[in-house]
């Protein structure tokens, strides 16, 4: 029995095998040239630098979430044990 493909299915071969191409090209470019070699060297500095840039907003996302956490929890506290707060002490 031959199998038929429909247009949707070439169309998702013909656009995996071009992608492919075009990443192995650039791979092969970035690793296997000397100008891809020279590139690499000149970009990976930058690279380093953003990195350190996402981590550096990282800890102070997460710093900045403990700190919200704590004073949710705080508030959270003072209105558990406030002894003003009538809506708690007169039965419903």
């Amino acid at each position: 029995m031959r199998s038929v493909l429909s247009a949707e299915e070439r169309r998702r071969v013909a656009l995996a095998t071009i992608g492919g191409a075009v990443v192995g090209g650039v791979v092969g470019f970035f690793y296997l040239t000397a100008q891809g070699l020279r590139l690499r060297e000149r970009v990976a500095p930058f690279l380093d630098g953003c990195l350190d840039e996402i981590q550096r907003w990282r800890l102070n996302v997460d710093k900045a979430r403990a700190a919200t956490d704590e004073g949710w929890r705080s508030v959270m506290a003072l209105m558990e044990n406030d002894p003003h707060d009538r809506s708690r002490s007169q039965p419903h």
